[in-house]
């Protein structure tokens, strides 16, 4: 890859920056304000709210509208209530900008606590992972992808979970719905899936087979219509 001069070095570091409190402004989103998450730091341009997506274990809702559907409607119902918690904390985040400086992919860890007054509440650990698109200067989510690896009971007694769970049987399954694309994602029985959540590499320009949205998954070509 060429080398760039101390100019460009400054740009990019900068845009490493910038794509890291993009995510870090979701985390405290993510407590209530989907709403606000929407409108300030997912993609605006016609052709990258098309092809947007936001993906779980259990698949992808693709496109801006059905992702805000999916906020809004299957989200709120498991919004924090009155004495509730909600706290999502990024660890460990790598990012790689193209060559271009057009776009961005990044992966972090997700530690968070779901504590419910009334109800089960966990504590969870999983992939965030990211393609960011730049429009008009500012860098936008356009693919994101939150995994889990566990969720464990708080205060509970870790041995006595499965070691492999059914996957109706997952906590979050419910609350994902019925993705525009169905598909076991990310398999975390055995430890990290490697096959598709991986830490980004230097790239030249976008590729969206080589993405975090369903393109970028090597098993998209047998589930896709």
């Amino acid at each position: 890859m060429t080398r760039l001069t101390e100019y460009e070095q400054a740009i990019r570091l900068w845009d490493m920056e910038e794509v890291k409190d993009l995510l870090a402004r979701r985390a405290y989103y993510i407590s209530g304000d989907r709403r606000r998450e929407l409108d300030d730091l997912w993609v605006q341009d016609y052709y990258h709210r098309k092809t947007a997506s936001y993906g779980s274990n259990w698949g992808f809702y693709v496109g801006f509208d059905q992702i805000s559907e999916f906020f809004s409607v299957e989200k709120d119902a498991y919004a924090p209530g009155t004495g509730d918690a909600c706290h999502h904390t990024l660890s460990t985040g790598h990012v790689q900008v193209a060559a271009d400086g057009n776009t961005a992919r990044a992966l972090f860890y997700d530690i968070s606590l779901d504590a419910r007054a009334q109800g089960d509440s966990y504590v969870n650990l999983g992939p965030v992972a990211v393609d960011c698109v730049k429009e008009n200067g500012q860098w936008k989510i356009w693919h994101l992808f939150c995994g889990y690896d566990h969720c464990l009971p708080l205060c509970g007694d870790y041995s006595a979970v499965p070691v492999v769970r059914n996957e109706a049987e997952h906590p979050y399954r419910a609350q994902f719905g019925s993705p525009t694309i169905s598909m076991k994602t990310y398999d975390p029985d055995f430890g990290w899936s490697q096959e598709f959540v991986t830490p980004p590499m230097p790239y030249q320009t976008f590729n969206a087979l080589r993405s975090y949205g369903p393109e970028g998954h090597p098993r998209y070509q047998e589930v896709a219509v």
